[in-house]
């Protein structure tokens, strides 16, 4: 199916684009056959070039596919499912850190559902989370996850800080981490708010962003 999916991609969308028959077939064939995505992840990829129009970018469209496969999406998880039984001031703001330095580093955002674990989601992905954070200081919270979600840490600096304030060390060091993820990681996907007014208003300033530069707005 992964191989009628690309042949029928190419005879749609590129003959007409500079491509010589069966290249674009052998170019991204192999390609998923290199990191070993799926039917539905290529499909979501080609779907995507297709819609911004970069699959007739005949000299790039191989750097451009090899990247779009080899970084699956990341889902931060919620505070609940990272173990709290609710969101305190200090937990908030510790997401909001992430969430602001995910935003900064240019990684793309899309709100998704609570139940995405349950939801049969069948993409490779990574599952960002904030480890030893707990009152335990152990990552038995973290929920049994699909063979296609791979855990991804970021590393608590100390204990949890106690009261409604995040000294600016502890929320630096966490935001750094975010930071260095972005250099190897290109997508990211926030499940839940944050708190909802805020995350809601931050988003749409993220989609107002989008829309200026002309880009893809997600949906």
């Amino acid at each position: 199916m992964l191989w009628k999916l690309i042949y029928a991609t190419e005879r749609e969308h590129l003959l007409s684009g500079g491509w010589q028959p069966g290249q674009f077939f052998h170019t991204v064939g192999s390609l998923a056959l290199k990191h070993g995505v799926s039917e539905i992840t290529t499909r979501r990829v080609l779907s995507e070039l297709s819609r911004e129009g970069l699959l007739r970018n005949v000299p790039r469209v191989g750097s451009i596919v090899a990247e779009r496969l080899a970084n699956p999406r990341i889902f931060l998880l919620s505070p609940q499912q990272m173990g709290y039984a609710e969101e305190t001031q200090v937990v908030s703001e510790i997401m909001k850190g992430i969430f602001e330095a995910a935003f900064q580093c240019g990684w793309e955002v899309t709100p998704v559902s609570q139940d995405f674990l349950l939801s049969g989601y069948s993409e490779e992905c990574h599952l960002l989370y904030l480890y030893n954070c707990n009152l335990q200081g152990s990552d038995e919270f973290l929920p049994q996850v699909p063979e296609n979600m791979h855990l991804l840490g970021l590393h608590a600096p100390g204990p949890m800080p106690r009261g409604t304030v995040v000294c600016n060390d502890y929320q630096a060091a966490i935001r750094q981490q975010v930071t260095d993820l972005a250099r190897e990681y290109r997508r990211i996907a926030y499940i839940g708010p944050v708190s909802g007014r805020w995350f809601q208003s931050r988003y749409e300033t993220y989609l107002a962003t989008l829309r200026s530069c002309g880009r893809a707005v997600p949906t």
